[in-house]
């Protein structure tokens, strides 16, 4: 599935938020990358967003770590089989 990169800015925000749910329930999958230097800040904004994205959509989203050796990203994209 193709998808689309978006911005989380370099901290957690509601704009970003709301551009990624937009995407999401048009069934367009997502890549979120942190717009920062360091590791921990982009691991620790990662991780808001995720939280933000499964109390939004419950278990109807489907994430995908991608482990980097210091840092990581997650994609997202809705789960039709519920």
């Amino acid at each position: 599935m193709k998808s689309v990169y978006v911005s989380g800015s370099n901290y957690f925000n509601n704009e970003d938020l709301q551009e990624m749910i937009n995407y999401l329930e048009k069934g367009i999958a997502i890549d979120v990358g942190i717009d920062c230097i360091g590791h921990m800040r982009n691991n620790m904004t990662q991780e808001e967003y995720k939280k933000a994205l499964i109390e939004h959509f419950g278990d109807r989203l489907d994430v995908t770590l991608h482990e980097g050796v210091c840092s990581y990203n997650y994609s997202y994209r809705l789960n039709d089989n519920r």
